[in-house]
Order: C-alpha cells, then sequence, then structure tokens
C-alpha cells in the first residue's frame, strides 16, 4: 500500500459510538443490532482493526446531529430552501446518491436567482470551470485540467451531472475549495478560507441564493457555517439552511422507531436530513472507492507531479513567509483570491496535446509554442505566466524549483493571465526585468537544493566548451558563444565600475538590446549569476528575509529602472569573485 492511498485511507470518518437505543418491540431491536454489527465488520475492513481515529472535528459533526424533531416532506425542504439566502448541503463523496440529491435540489431552485459553490475543484480550478461552463473546453479536458482523479478521485459521472444541471440553467457555479485536503490538522484552516470565499460571493450577490455543496463533516454549526456567519455581525447574513444526507444515528432511530422508510426528517428549525441509502449501502460505496484508489494510485504516483511541484511552490512560500491561506492577490472591495487558489496548473510530456491546447486558445502563435516546447527541453520545465501552468517535460527537482520560483514571484506581483506585461517596455527595461526574474526563480532552486552552482554549470562561462548536441540544443554556434562569453565578462566588470563610465561598451548594448534566443540565453546567464549573488548575500547577512520576500513582491518596472535594480542588488548582494576569473579563463 503506498503513501498516497494511506494518506486518503487517514481521513476517512472514524467510527461513532451511539448510545444504545431503545426500540419499538425486541425483535426490532434485534434486527437493528445485526445490522450495526455487519457495518462495523465493514468499517473495520475499511480502517483496519487497530485504525479508528478519533478526529476532534468529525467528532464534533457526529456529535451534534444525533437526534430529529419531526418527519419532513421535499416540498417543505424545497420551500425552506427557497427562503433561504444560503443552503449547506452535505455530500458524501464515495455514494452517488447523494450527488443525484444535489442535482435534483439544484434543478428545483433553479426558477429563482441560484448560485452553486463546491468542494471538489480548488479555487484556483476557478478558470478551467469557467472555460468548460462557456463551451471552450469539452468534459474530458475539464477533467485532465482540474487532475480530476488525482485531486478528487471519486465518481467523475455523478459529479458532471451536478455541472451540467448548472450550465444547462445558466447557474454561476464557484470553486471554493483549497488544499491540503488529506490532512486533517488543517482542515479548520481550510473552513475559514473557505468561508471568506463564500461570504465574498455572498456580498456580490445579494439577491441571489447560494447553494454550497461540501462534505458532510464541515457543517457542524461551529464549522463551516459559524466561519461564514463571522463575516456577517448584527445577523446580516440572513436565513441559513443546512441539508444533510444519511446520517448513521438518525437512520437507526428512524428504524428502531418503526419509521424506517422516512425520507427527510426536521432535525432543527434550519437543519434537514434527508434518507436516500442505509448505512451499509454508504459504507460498501466507500469500501469500493478504496480498492479503485488501490488499483490506480501507483500509476498516478508515475504520471503526476502536480503534489510535487505544490510542494517546491509551498517551500519558497514558506520562505518569503507568505501565508497562502490569507494572502490576498486582489486589492478591491473583498478578496476574490487568496494565494492557494492562485496555484498553477501541471502538465506532464504526455500531456502536451491538452498544454498545447490551452496555448493556442490563448492565442499563443506556432512560434511562442514552440519557444515554449524548446524551453522545456532545455530546462525540463516551463512556467508560462499567460496561462498560469507549468509544463513539465523531464522532471529535475532544481529547474522545477525554479519554475515553482517564477510562479511565486508573478502570482505576488499580480501578474498572471491578462496581466502579464500588459504594456510594451523599452528594450533595456524589458531585458534587466527578465534577468531580474531570472534572478528569482535561481534563488528559489537554491532553497532547494543549495549546492546548485551556476558558475559551475554554465554553459556560457563553462571553460570545457560545449559539445555539438548542448550547442544544438542552444541554437548557438561556437561563435556565438564565445561572444555571450565576453558580453558576461564585459557586464559583470561594468557593474563595478558603472558609476565611473563615461560610455558603455559596446558588447554590452549589443547584448541588452538582442532578440530572440541570444536574449533568452543572455537573460538566463546574468540573472542566474545574480540569483548566486543574491543566496550567498542572503548567508552572509548582506540580504535580510524580508528583503528577499519584497523582491518578490514588488514590480521593478514601476519603481524606476529595472537596470538600476539590477545594479543596486548586484552591490548589495557582493561581488561574485569567481565570476570574473571563471569567465576569463574560459575566454582564453
Amino acid at each position: 500500500m503506498n503513501s498516497s492511498f494511506v494518506r486518503r485511507l487517514s481521513t476517512a470518518p472514524p467510527e461513532y459510538t451511539m448510545p444504545a437505543l431503545v426500540c419499538k418491540t425486541g425483535n426490532l431491536r434485534e434486527k437493528i443490532e445485526f445490522q450495526q454489527q455487519g457495518i462495523a465488520s465493514l468499517k473495520r475492513e475499511i480502517f483496519g482493526t487497530d485504525k479508528k481515529p478519533h478526529s476532534k472535528y468529525i467528532q464534533e459533526f457526529m456529535s451534534e446531529f444525533t437526534d430529529f424533531e419531526a418527519l419532513a416532506t421535499y416540498e417543505e425542504l424545497l420551500e425552506k430552501a427557497r427562503r433561504s439566502r444560503i443552503v449547506y448541503v452535505g455530500d458524501y463523496h464515495a455514494l452517488d446518491k447523494y450527488q443525484q440529491f444535489q442535482a435534483r435540489l439544484l434543478e428545483d431552485l433553479a426558477d429563482r436567482p441560484v448560485l452553486l459553490a463546491i468542494e471538489m475543484f480548488y479555487g484556483r480550478n476557478q478558470r478551467a470551470l469557467d472555460d468548460w461552463m462557456t463551451g471552450r473546453i469539452d468534459d474530458e479536458q475539464l477533467r485532465r485540467r482540474v487532475r480530476y482523479k488525482l485531486e478528487w478521485g471519486y465518481s467523475w459521472e455523478e459529479y458532471l451531472g451536478v455541472l451540467e444541471v448548472a450550465r444547462r440553467n445558466r447557474i454561476p457555479v464557484f470553486c471554493v475549495d483549497c488544499a491540503p485536503r488529506n490532512d486533517l490538522r488543517y482542515i479548520r484552516r481550510r473552513d475559514t478560507a473557505v468561508a471568506a470565499k463564500i461570504a465574498d460571493i455572498l456580498a456580490r450577490h445579494p439577491e441571489q441564493t447560494l447553494v454550497v455543496s461540501f462534505g458532510e463533516s464541515h457543517l457542524a454549526d461551529r464549522h463551516l457555517p459559524a466561519k461564514v456567519r463571522r463575516h456577517f455581525p448584527d445577523g446580516g447574513l440572513g436565513s441559513e439552511l443546512t441539508i444533510l444526507q444519511n446520517i448513521d444515528e438518525i437512520y437507526w432511530k428512524l428504524a428502531c422507531s418503526g419509521a424506517e422508510d422516512a425520507r427527510q426528517v426536521k432535525l432543527s428549525e434550519n437543519v434537514y436530513c434527508v434518507l436516500n441509502a442505509t448505512p451499509f449501502e454508504k459504507y460498501e460505496a466507500y469500501r469500493r472507492q478504496l480498492e479503485i484508489w488501490k488499483a490506480q494510485d501507483q500509476e498516478d504516483q508515475q504520471l503526476d507531479l502536480t503534489s510535487t511541484v505544490y510542494n517546491l511552490i509551498n517551500t519558497i512560500v514558506d520562505f518569503i513567509r507568505i501565508d497562502r491561506y490569507s494572502y490576498c492577490l486582489t486589492r478591491e472591495s473583498a478578496c476574490l483570491e487568496f494565494f492557494v487558489d492562485a496555484y498553477p496548473e501541471v502538465y506532464s510530456r504526455d500531456e502536451f496535446d491538452v498544454f498545447e491546447s490551452l496555448l493556442e486558445t490563448s492565442r499563443f502563435t506556432r512560434t511562442q509554442v514552440r519557444d515554449v516546447l524548446n524551453h522545456a527541453m532545455r530546462q525540463g520545465s516551463c512556467y508560462v505566466p499567460r496561462v498560469n501552468a507549468i509544463f513539465v517535460g523531464k522532471f529535475s527537482l532544481v529547474h522545477g524549483a525554479e519554475e515553482a520560483a517564477h510562479f511565486v514571484n508573478f502570482a505576488l506581483k499580480r501578474q498572471r493571465y491578462q496581466n502579464y506585461r500588459p504594456e510594451p517596455l523599452e528594450p533595456a527595461d524589458e531585458f534587466y526585468l527578465s534577468v531580474l526574474e531570472e534572478a528569482l526563480g535561481y534563488f528559489g532552486s537554491k532553497l532547494i537544493d543549495p549546492r546548485r552552482n551556476h558558475l559551475v554549470e554554465s554553459p556560457v562561462l563553462g571553460s570545457g566548451g560545449l559539445d555539438r548536441a548542448t550547442r544544438r540544443l542552444l541554437g548557438v554556434t561556437s561563435r556565438q558563444l564565445a561572444w555571450m562569453r565576453r558580453f558576461v565578462v564585459a557586464h559583470k566588470k561594468m557593474e563595478l565600475d558603472y558609476g565611473r563610465m563615461r560610455k558603455v561598451p559596446g558588447v554590452i548594448t549589443d547584448g541588452v538590446s538582442s532578440r530572440g534566443r541570444t536574449f533568452t540565453i543572455l537573460t538566463h546567464e546574468l540573472g542566474y549569476l545574480l540569483g548566486e549573488q543574491l543566496y550567498r548575500g542572503y548567508l552572509d547577512g548582506a540580504l535580510s528575509r524580508r528583503e528577499i520576500s519584497r523582491l518578490f513582491r514588488v514590480r521593478f518596472e514601476d519603481e524606476g529602472r529595472p537596470l538600476a535594480a539590477y545594479l543596486d542588488l548586484a552591490e548589495r548582494a557582493g561581488r561574485l569573485e569567481a565570476v570574473g576569473a571563471a569567465a576569463e579563463a574560459a575566454a582564453r
């Protein structure tokens, strides 16, 4: 059993010890006890004899909903939903009847203004869902873009059915969940982040009912509902309704009283429970789901690098002290996107067709698509801010970390999608801005692997020369490579004498005004060297952690010329003594 499967297993609902039931007759009690013994056996098979997790969070849910006030009808429940400002609908992800009820309820509410917020997609998946809702991508493309099998893993058809009801009735759908799903230590923080998004949706749509589809344990009153309520002091939220499904203790009490066929019950004034499955049906569905995961897990671990890339992002974000759950990427009247919602889509080599389609629908030219692929071939991976996606060709931890750092940089600067370089820059500004971006990417990779040293790995500074295959991959000749080496040597020397120089050497002005492949190689070289300086400067105390954090957030082009920022950082970080010697030795 691999680690991914164990993580899923560890988050399963724990056993709950119910008080003894007082049934209508002795035989009825005997039958129910027999059924309960069967359920206990099934749970032992699912969770293991010694695996009885007792999460306080889930215990709070189980202990809150233990009795009911009266039987109810679906019409009564529906009318209550129509009059509510927010309707929470509990989901048990492994059983299709839960999603079928959600689809039915949504269809029946569609004759009034209604919105839908869902747990199954992360906030970062909103763009992909919007593309599907508007018909820009098909079902399979949506499933692949949101990493459905890995990130959610439950029946695609049933959840797709809920989305199809929303699309058919033109009901706006919002992705409100955030990672991590597989760690109960963070579940309350998840609730806090989700509650903020729900509150924002409600504030922006004051005349519409919001249906929130979420895992049942989140719907204990002190969990998600209470955290949403905090955003509306003095009762400003309005009426609430919680609809749970198939709560074990409610089922047993109904069965014990002879009302086993009841389909809806009222638990309290604003809480109802729908019963459309037996406890055995529910847990058997979960057991089958575990078997599916066991069969699929090894393949998933080999093919998908999303979790690896996200762990790299988390490491970099933790270093620069950004709380991904509370840091807001929008500065409007309310926060529309937290950092964790902005995480990029990640595509592997086997998914290049999907990635290519994404680029083309985002109006990339064939030349630009080819440039992205060439970059990925050289580096192993490539982050594209205009689509907020990382393409991983041949994965390298170092270069994967570099692309993760690029994402962090562009996200914090709010320069993704249409906000990426919205205005043209002067050639020199574009050159040095690219250098600064490469420096931060390199710095991020050093956080993951401090052994990386561009003075050793540089194709331009390397004294051993390049073989023909490497030169072909770079797309340069030996003569061009020698010229680039002269540029680097001259530039690093200029940095020391810039204030006293009367004229910038021609090799530097030519390099700064270069385009295409030459531009890419030169900005990488200077950027990587500056990144090495920044890292060493940080270790030496010349730059603080707070200052490094600021570099990831500041827009250099808005604070003057990027060249000035580059020169200032190079001076403050300290000279790389080995650069000049290595470059000059290689040039001889």
